[in-house]
């Protein structure tokens, strides 16, 4: 007790005003956690700058991202026109149609390309097909495409096509993945894009493809069954 009494007299030289007698438990934490705060300023304020270097460097990093993927898209995009890259990365329907060269007048669905018909002689849903949400992300990548060479003047077999509607808005892009071709219909724009993910491409039109006519059949063979 007598160490004590003598603790708290050196408390009250320390901080004068402090009555010994008359304090609790309470205060005796409280004048602790005072006497600790004259000291912890300086964390404080360290922690106050590392919050502010925390929310720099974020805000950074998204300045980047966001400018590393415009970089990333930058010629694609002044290829297909701001809308329809738009509509090709975030369509809510995307629809894959089967084509062939119209010799005669065209039966059915026809897509006019360059003033040649072509006949949609099958039509898949592949809007939640796997792997398309990476391919049609891919056609609006400048990587991609093949930019620096010229497009042959063979005449392209536009066999395959991806409709994207969303929003009220439409847009069809027709592929020869023979000539590894691209080409936004309505337009005169045709690019090369990478073999190896034209070759992509047609793993998925094979796979859809198959599985719809597989699909189509069943559905025939029910409706003869349900007569």
């Amino acid at each position: 007790k007598p160490r004590i009494a003598e603790g708290l007299e050196k408390a009250t030289t320390i901080l004068p005003g402090w009555d010994v007698e008359n304090t609790d438990d309470s205060a005796a934490h409280v004048v602790g956690d005072a006497g600790l705060s004259s000291g912890g300023e300086q964390p404080m304020d360290k922690g106050k700058l590392a919050i502010v270097g925390i929310f720099g460097v974020s805000i950074g990093m998204a300045v980047f991202a966001w400018w590393y993927r415009y970089e990333q898209g930058n010629q694609s995009l002044a290829f297909w026109g701001s809308e329809t890259a738009v509509l090709i990365n975030g369509a809510q329907r995307v629809e894959l149609l089967k084509l062939a060269e119209s010799t005669d007048e065209p039966v059915g669905e026809s897509i006019d390309i360059d003033g040649r018909a072509w006949n949609v002689e099958q039509a898949v849903d592949v809007t939640q097909a796997r792997g398309m949400l990476h391919a049609r992300h891919s056609l609006v990548e400048d990587v991609t495409f093949r930019w620096d060479e010229a497009v042959s003047d063979n005449a392209p077999a536009w066999t395959y096509a991806l409709r994207f509607e969303g929003n009220g808005q439409t847009s069809i892009v027709a592929f020869d993945t023979e000539q590894a071709l691209v080409h936004l219909v309505g337009s005169e724009q045709s690019a090369l894009i990478q073999p190896d993910i034209s070759a992509g491409f047609q793993r998925i039109f094979d796979r859809e493809l198959s599985a719809g006519e597989s699909s189509a059949a069943e559905n025939k063979l029910m409706d003869a069954e349900r007569r």
